[in-house]
């Protein structure tokens, strides 16, 4: 069972290349002693002294992409003209010899069945002729024509029908209308193209080789002017357009000719502003070095080991590093004097808070003390007055005096308060 070929397995698979590429590459061309014969054609086919050029063309082998069919047909036809081949038998032999044995098979089949039909058409033809001759049983015209091979009624004009129908045979199925595909949906201007050199591909395209293609050969293949404007359109920045409807410039009111003009004038204008902007990116934030008055850029005068290469101060003269020299007698290492202030600062108030929570603590023993004394003031008359003096000023929290410097011989305990 086969698996559905659904949008997952499609993103996937790679984009296929059209069959006719916007850009000729020449590798698909390059021709050797191998694959090629090379001819002396006229300039002027009827005259002997006209001058001659060498042509080299490709010998078909059939496997050849679509662009060296169009190519190989359009040259083999240049050769029968250039050396003033007028028959079919001068001609037929310079289609064969540019050919392989399968391609050459699928042609001269080709010429068999159009000699056949042309036969019958002369048949036809003697059969009226016979006719109207008003002799009962007059076959002499028929019988003229039976007489004949069928190669005889082949003219030169049926040997381009035969290539025709090879390069029919040889080419993708629907090529035409892949081609025209083609140029709608993935033929888009390269970014380091010219538009100029864009619209003469589209053009080549459109007018030689569309209308080498079957199953018409003709220029009646031909893109229209509109449609070239929408593939012009659909192949350049959308922000050309908008500066057309900005400009009030309208491409369907104007000849393809115009159009590139246009389309020229912004192209020229963006390159101006790109050499603009990339003269204008530069560091701002950057410190530009000094320049002597020669113009040539000064280097720094003075070297430290903390700093580097400056234009202030050597290793001797830097701050930082006497600072730290200077401080490590005294213990901060990073010389910064208000460290050790701080520190005193932060013993004193630990020292007040100790010293509060001893009161605190020291109050709440005496208030136990004194509530057994008073229990025992009450039963024992003859406690001194200088005991319930002091018992007040401690109820009181009268403690000063206090000598907080033995308070590391304090021990608190709780059944005892001693010092």
């Amino acid at each position: 069972m086969t698996k559905p070929n659904n949008d997952k397995n499609n993103s996937s698979q790679k984009k296929a290349e059209p069959i006719l590429t916007l850009v000729d590459d020449p590798k698909g061309h390059k021709l050797t002693k191998d694959n090629s014969v090379t001819w002396d054609v006229r300039v002027t086919p009827n005259s002997d002294t006209s001058p001659t050029f060498k042509l080299t063309v490709r010998i078909l082998s059939g496997d050849e992409e679509i662009r060296q069919l169009i190519r190989w047909f359009s040259d083999v036809k240049k050769v029968v003209r250039g050396i003033n081949a007028t028959t079919f038998a001068e001609a037929r032999p310079i289609y064969e010899a540019l050919m392989r044995e399968t391609p050459k098979g699928v042609f001269n089949r080709e010429l068999e069945l159009t000699a056949i039909l042309e036969k019958n058409n002369a048949l036809e033809v003697a059969v009226a002729t016979d006719a109207a001759s008003g002799t009962a049983n007059d076959t002499r015209e028929q019988d003229i024509v039976n007489g004949r091979a069928a190669a005889h009624y082949l003219e030169l004009a049926h040997l381009a029908t035969a290539g025709q129908a090879l390069i029919a045979h040889l080419c993708p199925r629907q090529a035409l209308a892949k081609v025209k595909k083609a140029l709608r949906r993935d033929m888009r201007k390269p970014p380091d193209m010219k538009v100029r050199t864009y619209y003469q591909h589209l053009v080549r395209i459109n007018r030689e080789e569309l209308a080498a293609l079957p199953p018409l050969f003709n220029n009646t293949q031909s893109l229209l002017d509109s449609e070239m404007v929408d593939i012009i359109l659909y192949g350049t920045p959308r922000s050309w357009q908008n500066e057309m409807d900005r400009m009030g410039f309208d491409p369907f009111d104007k000849t393809l000719g115009q159009l590139i003009g246009f389309m020229e004038n912004i192209e020229a204008a963006e390159a101006r502003q790109a050499k603009t902007d990339s003269g204008k990116k530069t560091d701002k934030s950057a410190k530009k070095p000094k320049k002597e008055s020669s113009g040539t850029v000064a280097k720094p005068k003075y070297f430290c080991t903390h700093h580097g290469e400056n234009w202030t101060h050597d290793t001797k003269d830097c701050r930082v590093i006497q600072n730290g020299k200077s401080d490590k007698s005294n213990g901060n290492r990073h010389g910064n004097k208000t460290w050790s202030r701080k520190s005193d600062e932060a013993k004193k108030a630990s020292r007040k808070e100790l010293a509060a929570m001893i009161n605190k603590t020291v109050e709440k023993k005496v208030k136990k003390q004194l509530a057994s004394i008073d229990k025992k003031r009450k039963s024992d008359d003859s406690d001194s007055d200088g005991e319930c003096h002091l018992l007040d000023a401690l109820v009181d929290g009268k403690l000063d005096g206090f000598n907080y410097e033995d308070m590391e011989n304090l021990k608190l305990d709780d059944d005892e308060f001693s010092v």
